[in-house]
């Protein structure tokens, strides 16, 4: 198992994945960019490349379909406008922390059965997704 992966254990948010790592004493202070910092040396990049750690709504459509849902009536069941959910689905825009929540109490699931969480290195454009604990992360570019 590689070192940092362990402090995603039941994460449901990005800001999860923040304070956990803070928490863990992986995180050198207080400011918003040292996860990330503490993530790229986890995964091998340099220590000065800023991470963008995306929320994608993988598992979205599959669990919609399975309760038989429109994305018009998921929209209006848990509060947002009827042309986000296909948005999200497609992967054009990305889920924010109380969509995210929202989607997860409306489906009572968990947070992987949704969402996962990807490491973006913007000048190389790699890719790494981040597993729950004990599975291989795998590591794509665009």
């Amino acid at each position: 198992m590689r070192p940092g992966l362990t402090v995603l254990d039941g994460a449901s948010t990005t800001a999860d994945v923040t304070q956990r790592l803070a928490r863990s004493g992986r995180s050198r202070g207080g400011t918003s960019r040292e996860p990330q910092l503490v993530l790229a040396q986890t995964y091998g990049w340099v220590e000065s490349t800023l991470l963008k750690i995306e929320v994608r709504a993988t598992g979205l459509r599959a669990l919609r379909e399975q309760r038989g849902l429109t994305q018009r009536q998921l929209a209006k069941d848990i509060g947002i406008s009827q042309n986000y959910i296909p948005a999200l689905e497609g992967g054009a825009r990305r889920p924010g922390s109380g969509v995210q929540e929202r989607l997860v109490k409306y489906f009572g699931c968990h947070f992987e059965d949704l969402f996962q969480l990807v490491l973006v290195n913007p000048e190389t454009s790699q890719e790494q997704v981040l597993q729950p604990t004990g599975q291989k992360p795998s590591v794509t570019r665009r």
